[in-house]
């Protein structure tokens, strides 16, 4: 099961078909705690130096055979195997996001093992680098 955290609806397609994700009602994202740690000078200028903690809001803890559909720096964040963010492809239609490819930002080197199926879609062993 594929669960659409990104806070608008996903367009999958290959070829063959093309199928559509609705976004859910609630939206995984990235929240920042900024402390300052002071400043550094540049040939007499006073730059500002802060540091920034990250966490991740409304991402459900792992269930089985459940994939997050996030964005980008959420799936960073999280680094985890059933967190997954996704590449568009370069067509951009109006309120509509065409994914042409799912990854995973993890320790894990393979996040499918066998195959996952996204309706008639089959997604294969990922492998990342």
């Amino acid at each position: 099961m594929f669960v659409n955290l990104t806070g608008k609806d996903l367009t999958i397609e290959n070829d063959e078909k093309k199928i559509k994700l609705p976004k859910e009602q609630n939206v995984a994202y990235c929240v920042g705690k900024t402390t300052s740690l002071g400043y550094v000078v540049i040939n007499g200028l006073y730059v500002p130096v802060s540091l920034i903690n990250w966490t991740v809001e409304n991402l459900p803890a792992p269930q089985t055979d459940v994939y997050y559909i996030v964005n980008n720096n959420v799936a960073v964040l999280a680094s985890r195997p059933d967190v997954l963010s996704f590449i568009t492809k370069d067509l951009r239609k109006l309120n509509e996001t065409v994914v042409e490819q799912f990854t995973a930002y993890t320790d894990n080197e393979t996040v499918f093992e066998g195959v996952q199926e996204i309706s008639d879609f089959v997604l294969t062993n990922h492998q990342y680098h």
